[in-house]
C-alpha cells in the first residue's frame, strides 16, 4: 500500500473522529448535530489559518476526499427520499401548496434584492445560489422539533414538512438545469426550457411510479430476492439513477432522492428474520458519509473572510431576507385554527439542504470565499435561533389551555 493510501485512510479516520466529537458536542448544548459536524470542519480547516501547521490542508485538497463528501450528499438526499410521503404531501390541506409557494417567493425576492445592494457587481449565477440557499429549509430539523414537542401528527407540522419538501424538489430541479448551463458556458433559452423540461419529466416518471407502483415493486423485491439480492438491486439503482440524472444535465442528488422514492417501500430481513425498512439499511451509510460531508462543507468556509467586513455584512442581509422571507410562509395558510406562527417559524431553519445547495455552487466556482462564507453564517444563525423560539411558540397554546 502506497504512502498515499495509508495517508487516505489516516484521513478518513480524523474527519470521521471529529464529526462525531462535533456531534457530541453540539447535542451536549441542545444545538442540532449538523452544526456540531459543521464548525469541526471549519476550526480543522483553518488550522493553517489559525497556526500556520499546514497538516488539515488535506481536507480542502484531496479529491478522493470530495468524492465521499459528494457520496454523503448522495445519501442525505436519498434518505429524503425515503422520508417523502407523496400521498401525505396529498392530504397535507389545501395551504400546502400556498405556504411552498411563498416559501420560494418570498426569500427570492428579499435575497435578490439583498444581493443587488450588497453586491452588486455578483454575476447572476452568484445570486441564483444564495438565494436557492435562501428558498430551502431543514426538514430534518423541522422533524425533530415536531417530534420533540409530541407534535409531529399536528397540522401545522404536516403543512410545514409538506411545504419543504415541495420546495425542495423545485430548487433541486431548477439548479439541476442551471448547473448545466454553468458547465457548459453556454445559456439559450432553448436550452433551459429543454433541460427544465427533462428534469420535470424525469421526476414525474418517478413520481408516477412511486404513487401507482410503489406498494407493488416494494413487495416484489421483498419477496422474490434473497437479502443479498436486495442490497445489491438497491445499490445499483442508487447509483444508477444519480448517474442518469447527471447525464442528462441534472443534479446527481436528484437521482438519489427518486431512488428513495423508489425504494422506500422495499423491505429487509434481519438474522431473526424481522423485517426491516429501507432507512435501517441505509442508516449506516447515513452514519458514516453524511456527516464526512458536513466536515468537508465546514472546512470550506475560510476563517479570514469573517475579517472582511462585506463578507459580514452580505451574511447579515442574507440572514435578516432568510428569516423574513420563511416568516411569510405562515401568513399563506388559510385553514382556520391553525397557527401561523408556528408554520413560518418551523420553515426558518435552513441546516442540511442550504449546505447542500452551498457546496454546488462553491464546486461550480461561482460563490467565492466571502459568499460561501456569508451563506454559512446564515445556515447557522437560522439553524441556531429558529428551534428554540418553535419550541416556546408550540408551549404557548398548552400553557393556555392548561390554565383554562
Amino acid at each position: 500500500m502506497t504512502d498515499h493510501a495509508n495517508y487516505f485512510l489516516l484521513w478518513v479516520v480524523l474527519i470521521i473522529v471529529s464529526a462525531k466529537v462535533g456531534e457530541r458536542a453540539a447535542r451536549g448544548l441542545g444545538l442540532p448535530q449538523v452544526l456540531g459536524e459543521l464548525s469541526m470542519g471549519m476550526l480543522l480547516g483553518n488550522v493553517y489559518f489559525l497556526s500556520g501547521w499546514g497538516f488539515f490542508n488535506f481536507l480542502r485538497e484531496e479529491t478522493l476526499l470530495k468524492v465521499l463528501g459528494e457520496l454523503g450528499a448522495l445519501t442525505l438526499l436519498l434518505i429524503v427520499g425515503l422520508h417523502t410521503d407523496l400521498r401525505a404531501l396529498q392530504k397535507a390541506g389545501p395551504s400546502v401548496l400556498r405556504v411552498a409557494l411563498g416559501g420560494l417567493v418570498a426569500p427570492a425576492v428579499l435575497g435578490y434584492m439583498a444581493c443587488l445592494f450588497l453586491i452588486p457587481d455578483a454575476s447572476i449565477y452568484t445570486c441564483f445560489f444564495i438565494v436557492a440557499a435562501l428558498c430551502v429549509n431543514s426538514v430534518g430539523i423541522i422533524t425533530r422539533v415536531f417530534h420533540e414537542m409530541g407534535r409531529l401528527d399536528a397540522l401545522e407540522a404536516r403543512i410545514a414538512i409538506a411545504s419543504t419538501l415541495i420546495d425542495a424538489i423545485l430548487v433541486f430541479l431548477i439548479i439541476g438545469a442551471v448547473s448545466g448551463v454553468i458547465r457548459t458556458g453556454h445559456f439559450t433559452t432553448t436550452g433551459v426550457v429543454l433541460t427544465v423540461g427533462i428534469s420535470v419529466l424525469f421526476l414525474a416518471l418517478i413520481t408516477a411510479t412511486n404513487l401507482r407502483y410503489g406498494e407493488g415493486l416494494g413487495d416484489f423485491v421483498t419477496e422474490k430476492f434473497s437479502e443479498s439480492s436486495k442490497v445489491f438491486i438497491v445499490t445499483v439503482m442508487f447509483f444508477s439513477l444519480a448517474y442518469l440524472a447527471k447525464s442528462i444535465g441534472l443534479a446527481t442528488i436528484l437521482g438519489a432522492f427518486g431512488a428513495g422514492l423508489l425504494l422506500q417501500k422495499v423491505r429487509l430481513k434481519d438474522s431473526e428474520g424481522k423485517e426491516r425498512s429501507m432507512e435501517e439499511l441505509v442508516r449506516p451509510a447515513y452514519w458514516v458519509f453524511v456527516p464526512i460531508f458536513f466536515v468537508l462543507v465546514g472546512s470550506e468556509v475560510r476563517l479570514e473572510s469573517f475579517l472582511d467586513r462585506t463578507a459580514v455584512l452580505i451574511g447579515t442581509g442574507i440572514t435578516i431576507a432568510a428569516i423574513l422571507g420563511k416568516l411569510f410562509c405562515g401568513l399563506c395558510v388559510v385553514e382556520r385554527g391553525v397557527n401561523r406562527l408556528q408554520v413560518g417559524i418551523s420553515m426558518v431553519p435552513r441546516a442540511e439542504m442550504a449546505l447542500v445547495v452551498a457546496s454546488m455552487g462553491r464546486a461550480l466556482g461561482v460563490l467565492t470565499d466571502s459568499i460561501y462564507s456569508a451563506v454559512i453564517i446564515m445556515v447557522m444563525v437560522t439553524t441556531l435561533v429558529a428551534p428554540p423560539f418553535l419550541k416556546r411558540v408550540i408551549c404557548i397554546p398548552e400553557k393556555r389551555h392548561e390554565e383554562i
